[in-house]
């Protein structure tokens, strides 16, 4: 394959790739604009958003094969824009960014100091699926005019966004084109120039010497031609590599999605608020275990909503009041069983909250000796009711999910009187 040719393919398939693997979009949103050292704060407000309109132009002539700088899209019932209150801090960003359902915010503050002809910039870029600030950059520069700051300010940005983004240092691809053609512009000339003087018919020392330096040049004119097709073919095969990773890995969370049924395994405390064995007793222990599959009802990029149905079943164990001077209970023991009816919302990738409720039954076993230290054995059972909430934790939503959480559960059985029971559990979480 000839030089051109392999230019023209390499240069192809970059544009390919360019349209064919979607790059990140990251929205600039209206600074917040500081101004020292002038009583004209109009102006110098209008000189700030002069600043940033160079700077979104500038920007949005940086897009590259990571990301493209926009921004914020226009209300469709208001051309102008939905304007909010200045963003300081993430919990602003996130309501920017659900409103105009983008992932990448980039916003912060512009101050300029008439005292010392400078500007400065405090910028942040924020991230709504790890709800964190990824990227801050502080920038000042000593300049009178605004629309060199404001370039210099758009070539930091590109740069040190892409470094923070993809983690390495990347030549963009406008770049390595340009050092391709400028090579191999600068072969071609040495080659005419080497034909025409070697077909002349001068031959002179100086004429064999200017041919020497000519063949050098070309060699080192190759060179650079050939590091500029390599640094392509790195940058190509890097970004389809980092396409494959992201593929595999939003296949591995679809697949954990197919994953419905849940084992939570619980321990923790509780209290006796109601019942013959409130005053007399105190609480010990207590363990759970729940096995649970849910069915998908509402699926959604936000949150997923589900209805899970399952069973469950609780220990506890209740010990001797030093209080009681009467009755000398040695331990009551009690098995709860459960069918459980929940509903559960999953927020992004991570965070579950359920409510829960459903008919129970209770059994327990007493073994207490009276004031004569006779051995008075005992069971009891009775059906009942709970309620619980709960919120979960998931570490890992891909081969194996799990993750903690932990919930609060009301037990009310039908005793003469009534018996009401609160537990509140720590728990694990696995998705099997």
């Amino acid at each position: 394959m000839k030089k051109p040719a392999k230019f023209m393919f390499f240069l192809f398939l970059l544009l390919f790739l360019h349209i064919n693997l979607p790059a990140l979009d990251i929205y600039l949103y209206d600074f917040d604009i500081i101004t020292i050292g002038t009583t004209d704060t109009k102006a110098s407000v209008q000189e700030g958003n002069k600043i940033f309109q160079i700077l979104q132009k500038e920007l949005a002539g940086k897009n590259n094969l990571i990301f493209n700088f926009k921004s914020i899209p226009k209300s469709q019932n208001d051309p102008s824009g939905i304007k909010i209150k200045s963003i300081k801090n993430t919990l602003d960003a996130l309501g920017v960014s659900f409103l105009f359902g983008i992932d990448y915010l980039l916003f912060g503050d512009l101050t300029i100091n008439k005292e010392q002809s400078s500007y400065s910039v405090a910028l942040k870029v924020y991230n709504r699926e790890k709800h964190d600030i990824i990227y801050n950059l502080d920038f000042s520069e000593t300049i009178k005019d605004p629309v060199t700051y404001a370039e210099h300010l758009a070539e930091i940005l590109s740069k040190q966004i892409s470094e923070k983004i993809t983690g390495r240092n990347i030549t963009s691809s406008e770049i390595i084109v340009a050092k391709y053609d400028n090579a191999k512009a600068q072969a071609e000339t040495i080659e005419s120039e080497k034909t025409s003087n070697i077909s002349s018919e001068k031959t002179d020392n100086k004429t064999e010497k200017d041919t020497k330096t000519i063949v050098e040049e070309n060699k080192v004119n190759n060179e650079e031609l050939k590091e500029s097709v390599t640094q392509l073919n790195e940058l190509i095969n890097t970004i389809i590599q980092d396409k494959q990773k992201e593929r595999e890995k939003e296949a591995e969370e679809e697949k954990a999605k197919d994953r419905q049924i849940i084992v939570y395994v619980a321990g923790g405390a509780f209290f006796n608020l109601m019942g013959d064995w409130s005053d007399t007793t105190l609480p010990f222990i207590t363990a759970d275990v729940d096995i649970k599959y849910a069915f998908p009802l509402a699926p959604s990029p936000d949150f997923d909503f589900y209805l899970r149905l399952g069973i469950g079943a609780n220990y506890a164990q209740s010990r001797q009041n030093p209080s009681n001077q009467y009755i000398r209970y040695i331990r009551i023991n009690s098995i709860i069983a459960r069918l459980d009816i929940d509903t559960y919302f999953f927020l992004g990738k991570s965070v579950g909250l359920f409510i829960s409720t459903g008919p129970s039954l209770k059994y327990m076993t007493i073994d207490f000796t009276n004031s004569a230290g006779k051995g008075i054995p005992g069971t009891a059972y009775t059906f009942g009711a709970f309620g619980a909430l709960g919120v979960d934790w998931i570490f890992n939503n891909r081969a194996m999910p799990f993750g903690i959480g932990i919930k609060g559960i009301a037990d009310l059985f039908f005793f003469s009187p009534l018996s009401l029971d609160i537990k509140l559990l720590a728990h694990f979480v696995f998705k099997i």
